[in-house]
């Protein structure tokens, strides 16, 4: 039985002319009361229709204007997945503005200040709720010049363009934020164009300083198109899908494309405690058609299922992605759904490659295989050997796509080789055309959806007291392919314990994540010595294979 790809996309166009401006009012004036996302906690839900985000959207673009923003300048998105969140990305946009995500990996906040700093951004929103927010932890660089009603007019020589803070209270009453917009009047720039920048999406460097990708309105709107036609995703459907929003898988241009209503954990709604029983109760009560996940919250939901009984029709689709994916991660077909979409992408160039897997071809599925290369999209393996690529000689995947970013901010080139982007990815071609994905070529770790970068890690933790020598290596997992295993030689007398190791790493890095970007070490494994190349360089693949046998 020969593995097919969905690619029915003949009744589709890509854009050309629009903007994310263009599709958020366009869905306004189609059926405007009809739900745009749906954000679920345990304390309930909360609604934003097309009407509202327009609505909302556009007061907040206005408030942006009376505070200076001008169009083409940045601003800095420091929130979780939250109704406010929405408001605020498309309250950029709609003001003329450039979105950036605020990610934070550093306890300090010093990679989101280098970030800031990289593309002059003159106005961070802000949690004021937690004190780990952006405002949080970067406050105590700054001088306050003046201080309204959670917007604060500031300076400071550590973030030298930053002028305004904006205080969001992330609370559902008359004190929140999305309340106090009711007071603003309406406004939308009108004179943005399709290839204007729109975003600056984050992905991981190698420093451990976050990579700003840049992508246009243009190439957002056609990479929820690609998505669109893969997964044969339309209007009426409800998708789960709570990557975080900041992220490009996460950015909601499949809403931009389809106007379909989209389900998602609301971060900002109080801790969460059963993360597993939430998703279970958002797609029962929602009436979700397609569930989007990365693997390991398929398997949440799977697992949950088993154990409570599924007395609802299964989902019309799966989509997954983010990772290697092994036939393992496939466990759901036949009992959640009949049908999973494998989607392969990078923030730099949307979406690249799909595989549709039905309950009977699970079985002949090759691990790792990620479909077949999406409409207008090139795709080859840059193999050492001179034979033909269908031989499955491994080597690096090279792409060329028409939503091929703007850039990364600051000075570091796109890595192209004669218009072909390098994606860092090691795979090789199926006899039968389609492409598998196996891992990075670097010493990058694949941990569910994001990719560590090791040295950066390994040099925090030459900080831990008692620690000689650290490597940080990857060991296998069922469903997140890589956990995060750290390799330490002890100083001589010392007696550091693993605990002391990780909670070491708690102090110095971000916790308030999600599973996937949280990167604390989950095994500490100690070694006399590590094994050494030939030329006395460190042997990482010796090291990650000694640490797993260790660890069995």
């Amino acid at each position: 039985m020969e593995l097919q790809a969905n690619m029915a996309h003949t009744d589709h166009q890509w854009f050309t002319d629009k903007t994310i401006v263009d599709r958020i009012q366009y869905w306004r004036q189609t059926d405007s009361h009809e739900p745009a996302f749906i954000f679920r906690s345990s304390n309930g839900r909360f609604t934003l229709s097309r009407g509202d985000v327009l609505d909302l959207s556009s007061r907040f673009a206005s408030r942006l204007t009376k505070g200076g923003l001008k169009p083409g300048e940045v601003v800095c998105i420091a929130l979780p997945n939250t109704p406010e969140r929405i408001v605020v990305e498309f309250g950029v946009h709609l003001a003329g503005g450039v979105s950036m995500n605020g990610q934070i990996l550093r306890e300090d906040g010093c990679d989101l200040a280098e970030s800031i700093n990289s593309v002059r951004c003159k106005i961070l929103i802000s949690d004021i709720e937690r004190s780990d927010s952006a405002w949080g932890l970067l406050q105590k660089h700054f001088t306050i010049l003046e201080s309204g009603k959670d917007l604060l007019k500031v300076t400071s020589d550590f973030v030298k363009d930053l002028e305004i803070v904006q205080l969001c209270r992330i609370q559902r009453h008359s004190e929140g934020f999305l309340a106090g917009l009711r007071s603003e009047q309406l406004f939308v720039y009108d004179r943005t164009k399709p290839t204007d920048l729109a975003t600056i999406f984050t992905t991981s460097g190698s420093s451990g300083y976050t990579k700003l990708v840049k992508q246009s309105h243009r190439n957002i709107l056609n990479s929820g198109y690609m998505f669109s036609i893969c997964t044969h995703l339309s209007a009426p459907d409800k998708i789960y899908h709570s990557s975080p929003l900041g992220w490009a898988g996460g950015y909601p241009a499949h809403f931009l494309y389809t106007g379909c209503t989209r389900i998602l954990v609301d971060a900002g709604a109080g801790p969460i405690t059963d993360f597993a029983s939430l998703i279970w109760n958002a797609v029962n009560e929602e009436d979700v058609s397609v569930f989007n996940a990365v693997p390991i919250h398929v398997e949440l939901l799977y697992q949950q299922a088993k154990k409570k009984g599924f007395d609802r029709p299964p989902f019309k689709k799966i989509i997954t992605g983010g990772q290697p994916i092994k036939r393992a991660n496939l466990c759901a077909l036949g009992f959640l759904a009949d049908s999973l979409q494998i989607v392969y992408g990078a923030t730099e160039l949307g979406y690249i490659a799909s595989l549709n897997v039905g309950i009977d071809s699970v079985a002949v599925f090759r691990d790792f295989t990620v479909g077949y290369p999406l409409p207008g999209v090139q795709l080859k393996v840059d193999c050492e050997s001179t034979t033909a690529l269908h031989n499955e000689s491994r080597g690096e995947v090279l792409v060329k796509s028409p939503t091929l970013c703007m850039g990364y901010a600051g000075d570091e080139p796109i890595p192209i080789t004669d218009g072909w982007f390098r994606t860092g990815d090691i795979g090789y071609m199926n006899k039968d055309g389609s492409v598998a994905v196996e891992g990075r070529s670097s010493d990058a770790i694949m941990h569910g959806s994001y990719v560590l970068y090791p040295t950066w890690m390994e040099k925090v933790l030459m900080a831990c007291p008692g620690v000689q020598q650290v490597a940080i290596v990857p060991v296998p997992h069922q469903v997140m392919h890589h956990e995060i295993c750290a390799c330490v030689q002890p100083q001589a007398g010392a007696e550091t314990t693993t605990e002391d190791v990780i909670m070491f790493c708690r102090k110095e890095l971000a916790l308030a994540q999600t599973s996937t970007l949280n990167v604390v070490p989950k095994y500490v494994v100690f070694f006399e010595a590590f094994p050494l190349t030939s030329t006395g360089k460190l042997d990482r693949k010796k090291l990650s294979a000694e640490a797993t046998s260790k660890l069995s």
